[in-house]
C-alpha cells in the first residue's frame, strides 16, 4: 500500500487565501448578524430614558385619582367625574369594573405608552393609552380625559388584561425564561448569522446580478415567533405567517409598543438556493 502524499507547499499557499477569506466572511457575517439582531433591544434601553408621564401631569394625576375611585367602589364619585351626557351608560361600565379592579390589589405603577388625538362631536379629545400594574393584575387602559374649567372629567374607559407586568413586558431579561425561549432564540442567531455568512460569500465572489442575489439571500419566507415573557413553556405565544417574505430573517421587534418582545425566525430560501447552486457548481 502506498504511502498518502503529503501536501506540496504549493498547494498549501493555494489553500492559506482560501480559509483566510472563510475567515474573514465570518467575522464580518458576525458582526452583521449581531447588529441587526440586537439593535432593536438597544433603542429600547435608549427609549427608556425618555418618560412620556412628565409631558401630562394634571392628566396622569386626575387618571390615578379616577383608579383609585373606582377600586374603592364608590360608584355615585365615580359617576359625578363622568361627562354629564354618558352618565347613565357608565353605571353600566362601572358594575363590571368595579369587583375586577377591586380585587387587583394595591396599585403599584402606572405608565403612559402613547397618546392620540381624536375628534368628538368637534372637538379634540386626547386618547391616553397608560399601562397599568396593580399588585395582583396588569391592564392596558385606554382613558380619555376632557377637561372642564381646571378640573377633569372622564369621558373614555376600556379596559384590556395585559398579561405581564410593564417590567416584564418592557425588558429583554435573559434569566428566567424556559429552556424552550433559549433553544428558540439559539436557532434564530444562527439562522441569521449564516444567511449573513453566505450574503457575504456571495459580495466577494464574481457573480452576475450580485447584489440582487445579496437581497434574495438575506430574506426569509414564512414566519415564527414567540413571546418573550416569563413562564412555562406550554404558554408560549406561538405566530406564524406563511406567505410572506421578511428582511431580516429573524431578530426581535416588540411591536405595538405595549405588546411584550418577541424573537422571530423565518426559512432562508435564498440562502439554501444560493449554497445549493455553489455546491452543484463546485
Amino acid at each position: 500500500m502506498g504511502k498518502a502524499s503529503s501536501p506540496t507547499s504549493k498547494e498549501v499557499s493555494a489553500q492559506a487565501p482560501f480559509f483566510k477569506r472563510q475567515k474573514t466572511w465570518m467575522i464580518i457575517a458576525l458582526a452583521l448578524s449581531t447588529l441587526t439582531f440586537w439593535s432593536p433591544l438597544s433603542f429600547s434601553l435608549f427609549s427608556k430614558s425618555i418618560h412620556m408621564e412628565k409631558a401630562f401631569p394634571k392628566e396622569d394625576t386626575f387618571f390615578k385619582e379616577y383608579l383609585s375611585i373606582l377600586q374603592s367602589g364608590d360608584e355615585d364619585k365615580a359617576t359625578s367625574k363622568w361627562v354629564s351626557d354618558q352618565q347613565v351608560g357608565f353605571r353600566t361600565l362601572f358594575k363590571k369594573l368595579s369587583p375586577i379592579l377591586g380585587q387587583a390589589g394595591p396599585l403599584k405603577d402606572v405608565h403612559l405608552l402613547e397618546y392620540e388625538w381624536k375628534m368628538d362631536n368637534g372637538q379634540r379629545v386626547r386618547v391616553m393609552t397608560y399601562w397599568v400594574d396593580f399588585e395582583k393584575g396588569s391592564y392596558i387602559v385606554n382613558f380619555t380625559p376632557k377637561r372642564q374649567d381646571e378640573n377633569y372629567l372622564a369621558e373614555g374607559l376600556w379596559f384590556n388584561d395585559a398579561k405581564a407586568s410593564f417590567q416584564d413586558s418592557a425588558d429583554f431579561d435573559l434569566a428566567g425564561r424556559p429552556i424552550f425561549h433559549y433553544l428558540f432564540l439559539a436557532a434564530a442567531f444562527a439562522v441569521l448569522l449564516w444567511s449573513s455568512f453566505v450574503a457575504v460569500e456571495c459580495a466577494f465572489r464574481q457573480e452576475r446580478k450580485k447584489w440582487l442575489w445579496i437581497l434574495f439571500i438575506l430574506m426569509g419566507v414564512m414566519h415564527l415567533s414567540i413571546n418573550w415573557l416569563p413562564g412555562p413553556w406550554d404558554q408560549v405565544n406561538f405566530h406564524i405567517e406563511f406567505f410572506k417574505v421578511y428582511l431580516p430573517m429573524a431578530g426581535t421587534y416588540k411591536l405595538p409598543l405595549y405588546d411584550p418582545w418577541r424573537v422571530f425566525l423565518c426559512l432562508p430560501l435564498g440562502a439554501l438556493i444560493y449554497s445549493l447552486r455553489e455546491r452543484t457548481r463546485d
